[in-house]
């Protein structure tokens, strides 16, 4: 899902600027990670936002998405953000090959709405370079986004799909944790706000 699509310019470039500096206060401080040579892969990018919130951050960022839609607008946003590191690409990530490596793989907001789970986690680990860092931003109640349905003090609220969706990220959630466990992965911090943080190492 993507929030932001309709969000006026000026509040989107100040919610990227925060975004980019909450990054970069847990990469160097929390992680000790310097992203300065970092090339980062930002899978199911949608419209870029996170891709563009670490942009001043990196080298270089790969964002790949099925949509079209998606797509065309994450690559008109480039000017918008000033971004000249940032390449956007349609297709699924897991043709990418397996000889092409990042420092940071992203999946935000991703893996709630997969039907192959453990594959697309194989795949991701398999990218990314040793010593890498996975990071993982899943939803929590308080992620409603900007569906109406899904806002209790909406009159379009739908507490039928409400219940479902709650039940699928709560259910998502134990699924991660079980295999970062089963699969003796390495969770190198943990923060919570509106989403759950999760920065794993293989």
């Amino acid at each position: 899902m993507q929030p932001y699509i309709n969000m006026d310019s000026s509040r989107i470039i100040e919610f990227v600027k925060c975004r980019t500096e909450f990054y970069k206060n847990i990469f160097n401080k929390k992680l000790m990670m310097n992203l300065n040579d970092s090339n980062i892969l930002d899978i199911g990018c949608g419209t870029g936002i996170v891709s563009f919130s670490f942009s001043p951050l990196v080298k270089s960022v790969m964002g790949i998405d099925p949509s079209q839609a998606m797509i065309d607008v994450a690559n008109r946003s480039k000017t918008l953000y000033k971004s000249t590191n940032v390449t956007f690409i349609k297709g699924i990530f897991s043709d990418l090959c397996s000889d092409v490596n990042f420092n940071v793989i992203i999946m935000s907001n991703l893996l709630h709405i997969v039907n192959n789970f453990n594959y697309i986690m194989e795949k991701a680990l398999s990218l990314l370079k040793q010593n890498g860092i996975l990071y993982i931003k899943h939803p929590t109640e308080k992620s409603i986004f900007g569906s109406t349905d899904l806002k209790p003090n909406h009159e379009e609220f739908n507490k039928i799909k409400y219940d479902k969706w709650i039940l699928n990220i709560k259910k998502t959630k134990r699924r991660i944790y079980k295999y970062i466990k089963s699969n003796n992965l390495l969770l190198v911090y943990k923060y919570t706000d509106n989403n759950l943080h999760l920065f794993i190492s293989k």
